[in-house]
């Protein structure tokens, strides 16, 4: 029985059941649900070359180990896994469309053509598969320069924001304002995101991922007051 191969498949196997049929968070099991469904709700294609078939299997079937029932059992779950990882990605690929109606109810139906003109460049209107296949969790560019721990308020930690910006410093760039998830309960600003915001800011824009403050310390409109802070 190839032990780590099966283990490794377990996990990617529970957090896709997961990914796919979370547990509400009120239930017992909820927290646990979420933090093992996260990284395949959030990475499908990460999950599926690194826990599953560049390593794991392939490695698997180098050294000889499936060669008995239990290892055979475990490329079963495997590729049960996989299929789960791919309606996923598929799901995932449907919110492309919400966002662009959302752009387009909050900016106009004509943002991106305008965004292209202030920018000089053309937003991307394909996925780049190349990244999102191979490195997938690859965030950081040379040509963007971050600025840490922006004070902003009066709340310390939870009152700071990092401003991300193209080193050739372009004028007139738009601008987007990043606040992370985690129910207002967690978080932290430097933890989500991250390729976004290094891509927008690699393309012309400014962007801010900020702190807040949290519950049970911050109630409403506390957090509505840091957002408008943020703006200011």
């Amino acid at each position: 029985m190839p032990f780590g191969y099966l283990f490794t498949v377990a996990l990617a196997a529970v957090g896709t059941l997961f990914a796919l049929r979370p547990v509400p968070f009120s239930r017992p099991l909820g927290r646990p649900s979420y933090y093992f469904g996260l990284a395949a709700n959030e990475l499908p294609f990460a999950a599926f070359f690194w826990m599953l078939l560049l390593l794991p299997t392939a490695l698997a079937f180098a050294d000889g180990d499936i060669d008995s029932a239990g290892g055979w059992a475990a490329v079963a779950l495997a590729a049960v896994t996989v299929i789960g990882l791919a309606v996923i990605a598929y799901r995932a690929m449907g919110e492309r469309a919400r966002i662009e109606r959302a752009m387009d109810f909050g900016l106009g139906a004509g943002w991106r053509a305008a965004i292209d003109a202030d920018l000089g460049v053309g937003l991307r209107r394909r996925p780049p598969w190349a990244r999102i296949l191979l490195l997938p969790i690859f965030r950081r560019r040379l040509d963007v320069r971050r600025v840490a721990d922006l004070a902003y308020g009066d709340a310390g930690r939870r009152n700071v924001l990092d401003l991300y910006h193209h080193r050739s410093r372009p004028s007139g760039a738009p601008v987007m304002i990043h606040l992370h998830g985690g129910g207002y309960s967690g978080g932290h600003k430097n933890s989500q995101s991250l390729p976004l915001l290094y891509h927008l800011a690699g393309q012309g824009w400014v962007c801010i991922s900020a702190n807040y403050r949290l519950r049970p310390e911050a109630q409403h409109p506390d957090h509505l007051i840091d957002l408008k802070k943020i703006i200011a």
